[in-house]
């Protein structure tokens, strides 16, 4: 699937684009190497002409520019006939259509009990039929394709009631269920689909619409604003961000997901200003496995890296940095760019609290912190032992808190910083045989939404990754060849993941570079699945084994 860069034409659709989010959106997709078609109502045909001379632009800037094309189609997306007019009209002009960005969408407030029908009707005709003909006019012309990637516009109104915002909320509802039925029933076609869900954000509509329109408009703005973790709005730059990380080869196996930009599961815009200097990040467990993956990415996004890991690991921690050192090499600033290993039990306070202050006083600051280190034992609940539970507990909820806790003291004075966790699909969905590590991952959810609440204030951001199986030598050598009820277990685990593929350590890492980018800014107290919905029962007989997700 050919998804957005300068070297080979991806095209992409998005409807609602003469102004607002719709036109951010547009612009970023345009500049990160998508032909771009974009569309709204036939009265705005002005102001889509004045973005799609912006497009050009951008495609003059660039070397290959002259590759891309950008095309304005009229389109009201409750017409059935129109959206596949839009779609029928890209594959004939641009030969294809990778993306589908189901943007349009309208609001009216008003009060239950004066809440008519028709507003009903016209709500529901733009921000659900209107998504669904999107999703199926681009799923249609996708399929024979091989794939391709679906966003729709949610909002935390799909989640969140919001006084006087029925109507809305309704058809917001209904796209969080539209969009997780079409992303179970389109993966095996290779299409993911997604939902952004941000809150208020300062575009034309919600000053126009809401703000200007409604005598409470204020108070609503203000009530808003206060159910964030920061009490800041979104921009629009930040939802097009999130939306081009969507459609990045780290989200390939990202599908039926609410976009994370959302009152309770996260805050508004932690502003972080970043230095010229460059950034420091710390990623425990980094011996191996993930957290490696993790540290090499964050080196090659030109971070100084801190990796960190039992002292049994110190020969494989001193390689992984011979590989950190190679990636800064090639850097611009490689002169600027450091790498360290300090060998650290997450377990132990004080060796927490040394990792972060050695790595203040030789670097200077403390910009990330990855609390990656974790194990597991897989065992029945009958089976599980205290001294099983403990161990458990102390390395990923207790060496989680100590890293989060350690990071935030160092961040604070600072100014703020990203903070991100360990967590598991396991954080949610019960998995058998893995009930003292499940139990750990729901205590690391509920740490991470406390903390993202507290140090809001502070401009730190704490956010955690959640990933289901993922083919690192640990899985493989420490549970596919140690139990023999695991391959029936992976087997069980894939046919519930929406994709039928394993996440890869390159895709994580890939989802920890975006929550440290300034996409992400906005992004705080999210629990951040990859592709899974729940987990059947299987049997198998009692083992009890260490099984380390590093």
């Amino acid at each position: 699937m050919a998804i957005g860069n300068f070297s080979k034409p991806s095209v992409a659709i998005v409807t609602g684009s003469a102004q607002g989010l719709g036109k951010t959106i547009a612009l970023r997709l345009a500049s990160d190497g998508y032909s771009v078609v974009i569309s709204d109502l036939v009265s705005k045909k002005n102001e889509l002409a004045a973005v799609l001379q912006q497009i050009k632009k951008i495609y003059q800037s660039h070397p290959q520019g002259s590759a891309r094309a950008a095309l304005q189609i009229e389109c009201d997306v409750t017409s059935e006939n129109q959206v596949n007019n839009l779609v029928d009209t890209t594959i004939q002009q641009l030969g294809g259509l990778n993306v589908m960005v189901a943007n349009a969408g309208i609001v009216k407030l008003a009060p239950l009990l004066d809440l008519t029908g028709e507003t009903i009707d016209l709500t529901h005709a733009v921000n659900v039929k209107g998504v669904f003909h999107c999703y199926r006019a681009a799923a249609r012309v996708m399929i024979p394709s091989g794939g391709g990637r679906i966003i729709g516009a949610c909002s935390v109104g799909g989640k969140t009631t919001v006084p006087l915002f029925g109507a809305y909320c309704m058809t917001k509802s209904a796209v969080r269920s539209l969009t997780h039925t079409a992303a179970q029933e389109w993966a095996e076609h290779g299409i993911t689909v997604n939902a952004y869900a941000p809150g208020p954000i300062d575009t034309d509509m919600w000053v126009k619409d809401v703000m200007a329109a409604n005598a409470a408009g204020s108070i609503l703005d203000q009530k808003a604003t206060e159910l964030s973790a920061t009490h800041k709005k979104s921009t629009p730059e930040q939802v097009a961000g999130l939306v081009s990380f969507l459609l990045s080869p780290a989200a390939d196996n990202m599908t039926g997901k609410q976009g994370m930009i959302d009152l309770y599961d996260c805050g508004m815009t932690v502003e972080r200003t970043w230095s010229s200097k460059p950034s420091v990040a710390i990623v425990t467990g980094a011996a191996q496995g993930l957290g490696k993956a993790i540290a090499l990415k964050l080196a090659s996004e030109g971070y100084c890296v801190v990796i960190s890991d039992l002292a049994v690991k110190r020969e494989s921690l001193a390689s992984v940095v011979q590989e950190i050192k190679a990636i800064h090499f090639s850097h611009p600033q490689a002169a600027s760019l450091s790498a360290l290993q300090i060998e650290c039990d997450v377990t132990e306070e004080d060796q927490v609290e040394n990792l972060v202050n050695t790595t203040v006083t030789q670097l200077g600051k403390l910009d990330v912190m990855v609390a990656n280190a974790g194990i597991g034992k897989l065992a029945p609940l009958l089976d599980t032992t205290t001294e099983m539970i403990d161990s458990i507990h102390a390395v990923n909820v207790k060496g989680v808190f100590y890293c989060y806790r350690a990071a935030a003291r160092a961040m604070i004075p600072s100014g703020g910083g990203r903070i991100i966790g360990a967590c598991s699909v396991a954080g949610k969905i019960p998995v058998p045989y893995l009930g003292a590590y499940c139990m750990t991952k729901y205590a690391v959810r509920g740490l991470t939404h406390t903390a993202a609440q507290e140090w809001a204030p502070h401009g730190i951001t704490v956010n955690a990754y959640a990933p289901g199986i993922i083919d690192t030598d640990l899985w493989l050598k420490d549970v596919i060849a140690k139990y023999e009820f695991a391959p029936a277990l992976e087997q069980k685990a894939m046919e519930i993941v929406s994709t039928h593929k394993k996440s890869t350590p390159e895709q994580v890492a890939g989802l920890v570079a975006f929550l440290t980018s300034p996409s992400a800014a906005n992004v705080t107290g999210t629990f951040l699945r990859l592709a899974v919905r729940n987990l059947i029962a299987i049997t198998g007989p009692s083992r009890d084994r260490a099984m380390h997700f590093g």
